[in-house]
């Protein structure tokens, strides 16, 4: 397969915009969604060792009972946000949003 073709299958995603670096991703199988957003940890949240807090970002899987589509209306995405339906981060401290798709991506039930 030329490499072109390779980029455009792993690149087949879409994000949407749920808040300030918050966003919905959909699984390119459409099995699984996914909240990317950015979070901080540090001293704050109990890490004495680290000087101060940073900004990372990460992945969370819904877990939640709202039965989401790909093409639900923004005011039915309302319901998905209660970030207690949501498992995660998969990993932690990603510098960029993408390095927490490309995660989310990767991840297999």
């Amino acid at each position: 397969m030329p490499r072109r073709a390779l980029i455009e299958v792993e690149r087949r995603h879409t994000l949407v915009k749920v808040g300030a670096s918050d966003y919905l991703l959909v699984s390119n199988d459409e099995r699984t969604l996914w909240r990317v957003t950015t979070y901080q940890d540090g001293p704050s949240h109990g890490l004495t060792e680290w000087p101060r807090d940073r900004t990372f970002w990460g992945a969370w899987r819904y877990i939640g009972r709202v039965n989401w589509r790909a093409d639900m209306g923004p005011l039915q995405l309302e319901e998905l946000l209660d970030w207690n339906d949501w498992d995660g981060p998969l990993d932690l401290y990603f510098k960029t949003r993408r390095e927490a798709i490309a995660d989310a991506l990767r991840w297999r039930p």
